[in-house]
């Protein structure tokens, strides 16, 4: 059912994380070649438009699918989602404050 639904919406849209979510449903049923050169096409479209920085994450999984393997978290290990950027400090409150002794 994942197959069908993905399939069509990866038909109506060229965005390179639906590809991606795509090729890794193809993945997860064993559809290897299809895996790959859905992934390949996701890449593609990030180069297209220009977002050659996203490329190493869609390389990894990329890779795992050339091997027949299923990637073990949703994200690569370099995504944005697995390492968030961590708030600083306001540098008003920092600069305000009184030397410590």
């Amino acid at each position: 059912m994942a197959l069908d639904y993905g399939g069509k919406i990866y038909s109506q849209s060229d965005a390179a994380p639906i590809g991606e979510a795509y090729a890794l449903a193809l993945a997860a049923n064993a559809k290897w070649d299809d895996a790959v050169k859905t992934q390949q096409a996701a890449m593609f479209v990030l180069v297209r438009n220009g977002r050659q920085h996203d490329l190493p994450a869609y390389r990894d999984f990329l890779q795992q699918f050339q091997a027949h393997k299923l990637p073990d978290r949703a994200w690569p290990p370099m995504s944005e989602f697995l390492r968030p950027e961590r708030p600083s400090p306001d540098p008003k409150q920092t600069a305000a404050a009184p030397p410590a002794r």
